[in-house]
């Protein structure tokens, strides 16, 4: 139970404050952190007294106004937007909706409907969406903006000159990315009735060389070493313990980790349900491995009282479900810890890869279970099987 002294706080908030102290306590918060909170509230609403502000009057820029006064204050904590999440939610419950005053721009408003766009019609994950609108925000904003040509008459030139300049100096995926970005938002405008003079057909390709590197993997001692450098009497040890074994023993992809709800685990058929990428929804057998590490975290140290149906969530209050790059971070962070240097999420996919075709697994097994859409795709883990490669080598001329 989290206690607020009743003389704290004073102010247009004052009366908020024990729903407040309510959400921190249902979300996790230890007591400590939720005494800062409270406080960084009190200090909130003593700024909104000294400005003569109603609750009514709080906006988004309202809040980054105080947020701004906060940090030239010299307060090292509560000093972001994020901050203010926890208040939101209690006063959207009670009628008062923080939103921007601020209109939105044209390009914003185009950038948007891009953006429902790629979800609905393309079927793009959340962050491949983020992805492409950070590349092709640029080119909105040159043209709505600064130029305010809008895009009715979009030549191939205007695309090959934007990438050019994007892409110079970039490496060969981020490349990619963005010519990636460019072709989809060239189909978008069509849809959306511009009359352009450019097809996505048209928009070129980036120079990348397919089958070109070997995928790194981890030797059976490294990956050992990383599963063993969990500390499994912690709640957060037993999370990144059963979140390796489904990236190493059964080749998941981090956002495939992360997207796991509670409802893809089938535990009487030994199965469970993957989203990948553009949502194709695949049932995978749970090894017995991997499956009693998930009941471990399950039933010990996944955070109790969240309402969130993600399986992995942090394991800090407010115990939001875990992203991609979270998951990123904790294995780079584990690699580390053990002396592996850096060490990547999708090093530990290859990892699983190679390990099926030295247990014996075909290309075709391998393709099947990291649910590539295209045979090419699995090639790549042919240049790994070394001993395999050896037999289709000709002997040089003249050697002894």
């Amino acid at each position: 139970m989290i206690k607020v002294l009743s003389s704290l706080v004073v102010g247009p908030l004052e009366v908020y404050v024990p729903a407040v102290a309510q959400d921190l306590a249902r979300v996790g918060y230890t007591s400590s952190s939720a005494d800062q909170h409270i406080a960084f509230v009190a200090h909130l609403s003593r700024w909104m007294d000294v400005e003569a502000l109603a609750v009514g009057d709080l906006t988004v820029e309202v809040l980054e106004k105080y947020f701004d006064t906060r940090r030239a204050a010299g307060y090292v904590n509560y000093r972001t937007m994020k901050a203010g999440q926890p208040l939101r939610r209690v006063l959207a419950a009670n009628g008062v909706v923080v939103t921007s005053t601020a209109m939105r721009t044209a390009s914003q408003l185009l950038l948007d409907s891009f953006a429902e766009y790629l979800t609905r019609e393309r079927g793009l994950a959340a962050g491949t969406v983020t992805a492409y609108i950070g590349r092709i925000r640029p080119l909105v904003v040159a043209r709505l903006e600064t130029a305010g040509v809008g895009f009715d008459g979009l030549t191939t030139i205007d695309v090959q000159r934007f990438l050019a300049e994007r892409c110079v100096g970039e490496a060969a995926s981020s490349a990619q990315l963005c010519v990636s970005a460019m072709r989809s938002f060239v189909c978008f405008l069509h849809l959306d009735g511009a009359a352009l003079s450019v097809s996505s057909a048209a928009v070129p390709s980036a120079a990348r060389w397919s089958q070109a590197a070997l995928p790194k993997d981890l030797n059976p001692a490294a990956l050992e070493a990383l599963l063993a450098g969990c500390d499994r009497e912690t709640a957060a040890g037993r999370r990144d313990y059963a979140v390796m074994l489904l990236l190493c023993r059964i080749g998941l992809r981090a956002g495939e980790v992360t997207g796991l709800q509670l409802r893809d685990m089938h535990w009487s058929a030994g199965e469970f349900v993957v989203r990948g990428k553009g949502n194709h929804l695949a049932r995978l057998p749970l090894p017995a491995e991997v499956g009693e590490a998930l009941v471990e975290y399950l039933r010990y140290a996944r955070p109790t009282g969240s309402h969130h149906t993600a399986v992995f969530l942090g394991h800090k209050a407010p115990h939001n479900p875990l992203g991609a790059s979270g998951l990123s971070s904790a294995v780079a962070r584990a690699a580390r810890r053990v002396g592996l240097g850096t060490v990547h999420a999708h090093r530990l996919r290859h990892t699983a890869a190679t390990q099926m075709l030295r247990g014996g697994s075909s290309l075709a097994e391998v393709g099947l279970v990291l649910r590539h859409q295209r045979q090419l795709t699995t090639m790549i883990y042919a240049k790994v099987d070394r001993e395999a490669l050896r037999g289709l080598a000709r002997v040089w001329p003249g050697a002894l």
